[in-house]
Order: C-alpha cells, then structure tokens, then sequence
C-alpha cells in the first residue's frame, strides 16, 4: 500500500531521513509530560529517477518548483496534539518549504479534498516557512489536531524554490510520499514499534491506499487488545 500524492499547481529539490541525521527547529519544552511516538513514518532513501514526480514537475536543473504537494496518511494510535517531521538527509541542496497545512481528508486516502474546517497552519519556531539544510531533517511546532487511531490525515506543502518560472496551473497522482517522513503525537504512556521487512512488508501485491497489508491486518488486532 503506498498512498498517493495529488499535485496541484507546482517548491524546490526534495529528499527523503536518516537515522543520524541532524534535526533543526523545535524549541525544547522540558516538561516530563511531552514523550513523543511515531505514528505514521517511513525510511527515506535516495531517489532513483523512476521515483521522481513526472513533468513538468521534474525538470532538468529542479523538481518541485512553485508546487504545492498534498498527500494522505493513516496513523496508527490516537492523540491530541502532533507534530510533523521533514527530511532533505538526501538533497544537494538546501529545501525551501514556503508553508505546509494539516487536515481531515474529505475522503479515503489519497483523495485530493480536505474538510476545510479541520484546516490548520503548520509553524517551526513560530514561522512558517522554513529551508531544511541538505542532509538535515526537521520537526515542527507542536499542533493541536486531534486524531483517532487508524484515521487519514492530509498534509499540504508548498514549496516555490527560488527558481524564476511561471507554475504549471495542473494536478496529477503519484504513488509515492515526498519531503514527510514522521508523524508524532504526544503521548507520555504510549509507545509504537516498528515492523522490518522486504516489499511485501511496505506493500507489494496491496492495494493502493487501501491500506491491507499484513501489517495493518497485525495493527487492527493490537487495536483490538
């Protein structure tokens, strides 16, 4: 199962985390009552050509040029108030992201419409725009948006780059995530674990945003208990 991307309109060289990398923004809290838990994540890797978003998205000297990229993803535990993490571990070069919102899909994963009403603006540091330096991963501001334990979420970034081009005023699917790769809800007695595996584990053989692989079939029984 991979959840598909809706592009609409057309900000600047992406990249996908490390482990080790260094992460920028947040200020610290200090309060023994924040632990935060994945609950939605991913492994970012280096992307191959046949990952890249088609034209006119990718072009020559940049991919992501005056866009904006929205994306749907299903979390696994509840919580109250999350926050986002981006990567560029991957990029050669600094990553722009000119603003980023989070809603209630206004329907199954991968759909391009949001409940307004649920919409919320995303900040890091106070701001919100923010450049991730290439090789760095970043997190924002905490963000009050309550979520239910298995329930789509819809994140939108924009990201203009510096390039001096007009957008291209059109939309398309893809089946792959960019720039996120966490979500975290503050939780200070939950906990999640990670499953690792071959593509049969992300998905290979699922269907697309229907979310069945094994590994959401193991996520409804531990639900269950």
């Amino acid at each position: 199962m991979r959840s598909a991307l809706a592009y609409i309109a057309l900000p600047a060289i992406f990249a996908q985390q490390a482990v080790a990398a260094p992460t920028v923004g947040l200020p610290a809290h200090g309060s023994k009552n924040v632990h935060w838990v994945d609950i939605w994540a991913t492994i970012p890797q280096l992307t191959e050509v046949g990952n890249l978003p088609p034209a006119p998205y990718t072009q020559p000297d940049y991919v992501f040029v005056d866009s904006t990229v929205r994306a749907t993803f299903q979390v696994s535990i509840p919580g109250k108030t999350i926050r986002l993490r981006f990567t560029n571990v991957f990029g050669a070069t600094d990553l722009p992201i000119d603003a980023v919102t989070i809603a209630l899909p206004d329907g199954p994963a991968g759909t391009r419409t949001i409940h307004t009403q649920t919409l919320q603006k995303v900040t890091f540091s106070g701001k919100i725009s923010i450049i991730i330096p290439n090789g760095a991963q970043v997190v924002s501001d905490p963000i009050h948006f309550e979520v239910k334990a298995r329930q789509d979420i819809a994140v939108t970034s924009l990201t203009q780059g510096a390039a001096s081009r007009v957008g291209t005023r059109v939309a398309t699917i893809s089946a792959h995530w960019y720039f996120l790769s966490a979500l975290e809800v503050n939780d200070p007695l939950g906990s999640t674990f990670a499953i690792v595996g071959d593509s049969i584990t992300d998905g290979r053989g699922s269907t697309t945003n229907g979310n069945n692989r094994w590994a959401d079939q193991l996520s409804l029984c531990l639900l269950k208990d």
